[in-house]
Protein backbone atom coordinates (compact mmCIF):
# COMPACT_ATOMS: atom_id res chain seq x y z
CA UNK A 1 0.00 0.00 0.00
CA UNK A 2 2.35 2.65 0.62
CA UNK A 3 4.08 1.76 -2.43
CA UNK A 4 0.78 2.83 -4.29
CA UNK A 5 0.91 5.65 -2.45
CA UNK A 6 4.11 7.35 -2.79
CA UNK A 7 2.94 7.49 -7.25
CA UNK A 8 2.14 10.91 -7.77
CA UNK A 9 -0.66 9.91 -10.61
CA UNK A 10 -2.73 6.95 -10.46
CA UNK A 11 -4.21 5.41 -12.95
CA UNK A 12 -7.87 4.56 -11.63
CA UNK A 13 -8.06 1.63 -13.66
CA UNK A 14 -5.40 0.34 -11.77
CA UNK A 15 -6.96 1.09 -8.47
CA UNK A 16 -9.64 -0.30 -9.08
CA UNK A 17 -8.09 -3.78 -10.20
CA UNK A 18 -5.86 -3.74 -7.01
CA UNK A 19 -8.94 -3.18 -4.90
CA UNK A 20 -10.63 -5.76 -7.02
CA UNK A 21 -8.25 -8.40 -6.62
CA UNK A 22 -7.02 -7.51 -3.42
CA UNK A 23 -9.32 -6.23 -0.76
CA UNK A 24 -12.64 -6.67 -2.09
CA UNK A 25 -11.75 -10.90 -3.09
CA UNK A 26 -10.70 -11.12 0.42
CA UNK A 27 -13.13 -8.95 2.76
CA UNK A 28 -16.07 -10.41 0.37
CA UNK A 29 -14.95 -14.53 0.57
CA UNK A 30 -18.52 -16.67 1.59
CA UNK A 31 -20.42 -13.29 2.20
CA UNK A 32 -23.05 -14.78 1.36
CA UNK A 33 -22.93 -16.91 4.86
CA UNK A 34 -22.08 -14.00 7.26
CA UNK A 35 -23.40 -11.50 5.24
CA UNK A 36 -25.58 -9.99 8.21
CA UNK A 37 -22.97 -10.11 10.63
CA UNK A 38 -20.15 -8.54 9.33
CA UNK A 39 -21.41 -5.98 6.18
CA UNK A 40 -20.76 -2.52 8.05
CA UNK A 41 -17.24 -3.81 9.25
CA UNK A 42 -16.24 -4.85 5.55
CA UNK A 43 -17.38 -1.56 3.68
CA UNK A 44 -15.25 0.40 6.43
CA UNK A 45 -12.56 -1.65 5.45
CA UNK A 46 -12.81 -1.54 1.62
CA UNK A 47 -13.39 2.10 2.03
CA UNK A 48 -10.74 3.03 4.49
CA UNK A 49 -8.61 1.62 1.45
CA UNK A 50 -9.61 3.81 -1.23
CA UNK A 51 -9.51 6.97 1.53
CA UNK A 52 -5.60 5.82 2.16
CA UNK A 53 -4.73 4.88 -1.35
CA UNK A 54 -5.86 8.73 -2.44
CA UNK A 55 -4.77 10.40 0.67
CA UNK A 56 -8.24 11.68 1.17
CA UNK A 57 -9.34 12.44 4.86
CA UNK A 58 -10.43 9.85 7.04
CA UNK A 59 -13.96 11.90 7.72
CA UNK A 60 -14.43 12.36 4.10
CA UNK A 61 -17.96 10.94 3.27
CA UNK A 62 -18.30 7.20 2.27
CA UNK A 63 -21.12 8.06 -0.23
CA UNK A 64 -18.93 10.81 -1.80
CA UNK A 65 -15.65 8.03 -2.19
CA UNK A 66 -17.94 5.15 -3.48
CA UNK A 67 -19.28 7.91 -6.04
CA UNK A 68 -15.94 8.96 -6.87
CA UNK A 69 -14.64 5.69 -7.52
CA UNK A 70 -17.54 4.11 -9.14
CA UNK A 71 -17.75 1.60 -6.30
CA UNK A 72 -20.86 -0.48 -5.45
CA UNK A 73 -22.11 0.03 -1.92
CA UNK A 74 -21.10 -3.81 -0.10
CA UNK A 75 -24.18 -4.67 1.24
CA UNK A 76 -25.48 -4.43 -2.60
CA UNK A 77 -22.79 -6.69 -3.47
CA UNK A 78 -23.50 -9.09 -0.67
CA UNK A 79 -27.55 -9.05 -2.05
CA UNK A 80 -26.03 -10.21 -5.71
CA UNK A 81 -23.98 -12.76 -4.40
CA UNK A 82 -26.43 -14.35 -1.67
CA UNK A 83 -29.16 -14.11 -4.65
CA UNK A 84 -26.58 -15.94 -6.87
CA UNK A 85 -25.97 -18.91 -4.08
CA UNK A 86 -29.96 -19.02 -3.45
CA UNK A 87 -30.56 -19.86 -6.70
CA UNK A 88 -27.72 -22.27 -7.21
CA UNK A 89 -29.16 -24.21 -4.35
CA UNK A 90 -32.65 -23.84 -6.05
CA UNK A 91 -31.11 -25.53 -9.20
CA UNK A 92 -30.01 -28.45 -7.49
CA UNK A 93 -32.00 -31.86 -8.24
CA UNK A 94 -34.64 -32.90 -5.64
CA UNK A 95 -32.52 -35.14 -3.63
CA UNK A 96 -30.03 -32.56 -2.58
CA UNK A 97 -29.80 -31.96 1.18
CA UNK A 98 -29.07 -28.29 0.73
CA UNK A 99 -32.28 -27.54 -1.53
CA UNK A 100 -34.63 -29.94 0.68
CA UNK A 101 -33.34 -27.58 3.50
CA UNK A 102 -34.10 -24.37 1.32
CA UNK A 103 -37.44 -25.30 0.86
CA UNK A 104 -37.80 -26.65 3.83
CA UNK A 105 -36.79 -23.40 5.71
CA UNK A 106 -38.51 -21.36 3.31
CA UNK A 107 -41.82 -23.08 4.15
CA UNK A 108 -42.10 -23.89 8.17
CA UNK A 109 -38.86 -22.28 8.95
CA UNK A 110 -38.39 -20.14 12.10
CA UNK A 111 -40.47 -17.05 12.58
CA UNK A 112 -37.57 -15.23 14.40
CA UNK A 113 -35.14 -13.45 11.92
CA UNK A 114 -32.44 -13.92 14.01
CA UNK A 115 -32.13 -17.18 13.31
CA UNK A 116 -33.91 -17.54 10.13
CA UNK A 117 -31.00 -17.19 6.85
CA UNK A 118 -34.08 -16.93 4.95
CA UNK A 119 -35.88 -14.22 6.56
CA UNK A 120 -32.74 -12.44 6.65
CA UNK A 121 -32.29 -12.72 3.10
CA UNK A 122 -35.95 -11.46 2.46
CA UNK A 123 -35.95 -8.82 5.07
CA UNK A 124 -32.66 -7.12 3.45
CA UNK A 125 -34.34 -7.36 -0.30
CA UNK A 126 -37.32 -5.29 1.28
CA UNK A 127 -34.87 -2.69 2.52
CA UNK A 128 -33.71 -2.22 -1.00
CA UNK A 129 -37.65 -2.86 -2.28
CA UNK A 130 -36.92 -5.46 -4.14
CA UNK A 131 -39.95 -8.03 -3.09
CA UNK A 132 -40.88 -9.64 -5.78
CA UNK A 133 -37.68 -11.67 -6.30
CA UNK A 134 -38.58 -13.66 -3.19
CA UNK A 135 -42.33 -14.66 -4.13
CA UNK A 136 -41.77 -17.85 -5.24
CA UNK A 137 -38.95 -20.73 -4.81
CA UNK A 138 -38.93 -21.41 -8.75
CA UNK A 139 -35.04 -20.17 -9.71
CA UNK A 140 -36.59 -19.17 -13.50
CA UNK A 141 -39.40 -16.65 -11.98
CA UNK A 142 -35.98 -15.32 -9.29
CA UNK A 143 -34.29 -14.64 -12.17
CA UNK A 144 -36.57 -13.16 -14.47
CA UNK A 145 -37.60 -11.11 -11.68
CA UNK A 146 -33.85 -10.11 -10.81
CA UNK A 147 -33.12 -9.26 -14.63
Amino acid sequence: MNRIEKIESVNLESVRRVFHSLVRSTTMYAACVWRHFQAEEIEKVQIAFCKRLYGLKRNTPNYTTRLELGLVHTEVLILEEQLRFMLRILRKNDVNINKHLLLHLAKFGLREVKYNWLLQFKQALANVEQYPLMDSVDPDKISRAWT
